[in-house]
């Protein structure tokens, strides 16, 4: 997904996901499930006249700025079994969230069981840079 995207993921079952590098493919892989890239998109906005937080008058009145738009992705009641990477992280889901991104990626009441990344960190999930939640409840 790209920067911006917004996935909502409802009971899906990611089961038997493998990553097994041949000859001349890449020597490595993350998430044998899902593998997540999140950063924030920009798109363009006309500044106001009058900033409406502090009544302040703009000085760029009339000209476009880039404002961040965070992708954020939700799995709720997901089933993660099986999943492989022979040679990476993550067997299940990798998330890495790009420094200043404002986007998210939300585990909620998912199961992981049986993912394996038997040469890497995370045999079911692995997140850096924050903006992963998982939820256990």
């Amino acid at each position: 997904m790209k920067g911006g995207a917004r996935g909502d993921f409802n009971n899906v079952h990611f089961l038997e996901g493998r990553y097994f590098p041949s000859a001349g493919a890449e020597p490595s892989a993350h998430g044998g499930a899902v593998m997540i890239a999140n950063a924030d998109r920009t798109r363009k906005e006309l500044v106001p006249a009058v900033d409406p937080a502090t009544g302040a008058v703009n000085k760029d009145a009339g000209k476009y700025r880039d404002v961040p738009v965070p992708g954020n992705i939700t799995f709720t009641r997901c089933v993660f079994a099986d999943n492989q990477v022979t040679n990476g992280n993550a067997g299940a889901a990798w998330v890495k969230t790009r420094p200043g991104s404002s986007g998210w990626v939300i585990f909620d009441e998912c199961v992981f069981s049986r993912n394996q990344a038997p040469s890497g960190w995370g045999g079911a999930a692995w997140s850096g840079s924050g903006g992963g939640i998982f939820d256990a409840r």
